[in-house]
């Protein structure tokens, strides 16, 4: 049976030490970094998305994403920071592209959907410019993350084709509910 060198050390290893053996393949290194941060990924990731459940399975895949990503961090120091700016992305992306209407799962909702936009009882627009925008640039201010991996800029490039997607579905709504108040 072989000890990992980080073993025959205390609770002090350097953070810098296990990230370059975690870096170099050793598993139980990054076992030791997935310990020691899965309660700072599970407050961000609860405190984005609101939901404990929703938070334990980001956190799980976070942490499998930084180890197959792990190879990428250039400043071991920084792992935490690194860390918390994938939960962060990765929350964003699954509240923007995840988003489902309420009560989604009550039979014929889709008709139901439809009668309820049509009527202006739901409204795209608002939902777009009244909770996303908000959300995303004031609350998560996803425009201001900075030092992003080539990753990250290509989900939040995804988020912001999303949002483009999401603001062109809602003035075809308006148009064609104004057409039809004026026919």
């Amino acid at each position: 049976m072989t000890t990992a060198l980080y073993e025959l050390e205390d609770e002090t290893t350097s953070l810098e030490y296990l990230v370059e053996a975690a870096q170099a393949g050793d598993r139980d290194a990054f076992g030791e970094l997935a310990t020691r941060f899965e309660p700072m990924v599970y407050a961000t990731a609860v405190r984005r998305l609101g939901n404990h459940s929703e938070a334990q399975e980001l956190c799980q895949e976070v942490l499998v994403k930084a180890m197959q990503k792990l190879e990428q961090l250039k400043v071991p120091a920084a792992f935490g920071g690194w860390l918390r700016s994938i939960t962060v992305r990765m929350a964003i992306n699954r509240q923007v592209t995840g988003f489902q209407m309420p009560g989604l799962e009550i039979p014929e909702f889709k008709a139901k959907a439809i009668q309820m936009a049509k009527a202006g009882i739901y409204d795209l627009r608002i939902h777009h410019d009244q909770v996303v925008l908000p959300v995303l640039f004031k609350h998560w201010k996803i425009d201001q993350l900075t030092d992003l991996s080539e990753e990250a800029k290509e989900a939040r490039e995804g988020v912001m084709n999303y949002l483009a997607m999401l603001d062109a579905t809602a003035t075809m709504y308006e148009e064609k509910r104004a057409a039809a108040a004026s026919s």
